[in-house]
């Protein structure tokens, strides 16, 4: 069992992807968080496999989440979600990045995917989509 917590600020993409973990099987969703602040402090607290975070989020962003994560040495793996367009463009540290612009099945699919590819420790570039820059 994969032990996931999710971490966004619009209620309905957290929504959405938690509903999606919850019919997966294989993966449990820990703890859900609307804001950076709450996501690290439930990382540190739960210490879950993965950890999905929005890169941009009020009182701490999912940069700073994942910097944190790697300082502490946690063995939580992170995966990054993005609803902009230019991913290449944010230097985010140690952690691959999503983008799922539009919230279809397939692109769920992909997150789910990358859950699983992550927590195996291997890189999530071949996946189309996602854009990986170096691993946590």
């Amino acid at each position: 069992m994969i032990s996931i917590v999710l971490a966004d600020d619009h209620p309905l993409t957290r929504a959405g992807l938690a509903a999606m973990i919850a019919e997966e099987d294989g993966l449990t969703l820990l703890g859900e968080a609307s804001d950076g602040k709450q996501a690290w402090d439930m990382i540190q607290n739960l210490k879950p496999d993965v950890a999905l975070l929005d890169i941009r989020m009020p009182e701490m962003d999912g940069i700073t989440v994942t910097r944190k994560v790697k300082e502490a040495k946690l063995p939580t793996k992170v995966i990054m979600l993005t609803a902009c367009e230019n991913t290449v463009a944010i230097a985010a540290p140690s952690a691959p990045i999503f983008n799922p612009a539009t919230s279809t099945r397939s692109r769920i699919t992909l997150v789910m995917q990358a859950i699983s590819t992550k927590y195996k420790g291997r890189l999530l570039s071949p996946m189309p989509r996602i854009t990986a820059l170096n691993t946590l």
